[in-house]
């Protein structure tokens, strides 16, 4: 049975960056990957912030379909205000970027396994855990889990349970082509289609785009096939769909993301953002703290959950504030019926059409938003205040 330092599950952007970031630092890593070609489906829309995505990389025009320049968002009744947002984001090309990043794992020294299903993980025997593949088992000094919103690595070493109704939003989005879809332009709909979420348009270039909803599971009602075409009907009429896809996002966090030998990263640690379910930074940011984390520790000793807790401690000093906030925030906006979004629609419009934003600052946004209303002040207090004291 060979032996590793890190044992990657899963070889999505969080888990190829954790391997990217382990090897670097001089550790042996395996990466895992039951797809038999990297990237070879994209299951999320594609969107990142441009700061997000300059804080891990060189902009690499291989990796990017679009950049955002403006924003358009759409009350359930229909109306829509359009704000500039010059620099605010992109749209990658998942499939080629998780390619390319498996090309750098490799150059680094990671040994890469593709077409492996991880069965099951063993018990920490005092110094790592024994992974069990359909191509035999090896062994780990760290498991890092990177596989997905029902991680396997999570469940079978407690850090997660089962995915429960309203702990994710289920989604669906068609990739499809319309000639109103505007290359720079993101469009974010209320809607009665999307209860607990919304729907989205992100332009890839040339009419085309994704073209999708995101509906939370505790507030789902009827079939989201039926939704999503809903939706279509409201926005497009017709659409030409070249294909689909889906799956779940999670909106609820984890307490913690370690235990003996184990980090879970990315989706299979629940990092995302919860009002929304967006988590490619997230993803980017956990898998190369994971990297990180086991070089210090694996300097010291046995991963044991208390020299791996440093990685919770780190992302919650990092982003826990945020986090947090951002739970509040989606609890509030699981509240909010058609009326008040009409409101939100009016405020938005009367602050910000018109006005270039360069940066997007959410908490001073939102907090700006609320008091400009009386009525979404008095729903939004719990909000402002979990900001404040957190």
């Amino acid at each position: 049975m060979q032996q590793f330092d890190v044992v990657v599950v899963g070889g999505s952007i969080s888990g190829t960056l954790a391997a990217i970031s382990a090897a670097e630092r001089g550790l042996s890593v395996v990466l895992l990957e039951r797809k038999k070609i990297p990237g070879e489906k994209v299951f999320c829309a594609e969107g990142i912030s441009q700061s997000s995505y300059h804080y891990f990389f060189e902009k690499n025009p291989r990796w990017i379909s679009t950049e955002i320049n403006q924003v358009s968002l759409f009350s359930p009744s229909g109306r829509g205000v359009r704000i500039e947002t010059p620099g605010a984001g992109y749209i990658l090309e998942r499939r080629v970027m998780e390619r390319d990043l498996w090309v750098i794992a490799a150059e680094k020294g990671a040994e890469l396994r593709c077409g492996v299903r991880v069965l099951d993980i063993g018990e920490w025997d005092g110094e790592g855990r024994e992974v069990v593949t359909s191509d035999g088992k090896v062994w780990g000094r760290i498991v890092v889990g990177a596989d997905g919103i029902e991680s396997l690595t999570g469940r079978k070493t407690g850090l997660v349970r089962g995915l429960y109704p309203g702990e994710y939003h289920a989604t669906l989005q068609y990739f499809a082509y319309h000639p109103s879809i505007e290359e720079d332009t993101a469009e974010l709909h209320a809607g009665p289609f999307a209860p607990g979420g919304y729907g989205w348009v992100f332009p890839k270039g040339k009419g085309y785009g994704w073209v999708g909803i995101g509906v939370d599971t505790a507030k789902k009602s009827g079939n989201l096939r039926d939704l999503l075409k809903e939706f279509i009907r409201r926005r497009f009429g017709n659409l030409k769909i070249i294909f689909i896809s889906g799956g779940g996002v999670p909106t609820t966090p984890l307490k913690k993301r370690t235990t003996d030998g184990v980090i879970l990263v990315g989706d299979a640690g629940r990092f995302a953002i919860p009002v929304s379910g967006g988590g490619i930074s997230h993803a980017l940011y956990t898998g190369k703290l994971a990297g990180e984390v086991a070089s210090e520790v694996l300097e010291k000793g046995p991963a044991t959950a208390k020299r791996l807790s440093i990685f919770d401690k780190r992302w919650k000093r990092e982003w826990g504030k945020e986090e947090k906030w951002y739970f509040i925030a989606k609890k509030i906006y699981m509240r909010m019926k058609d009326e008040d979004f009409e409101i939100l629609y009016d405020v938005v419009k009367k602050l910000f059409e018109g006005k270039k934003i360069r940066e997007f600052h959410p908490f001073e946004a939102v907090e700006r938003i609320l008091k400009a209303s009386p009525h979404l002040l008095k729903l939004g207090k719990k909000l402002l205040g979990g900001y404040h004291g957190i």
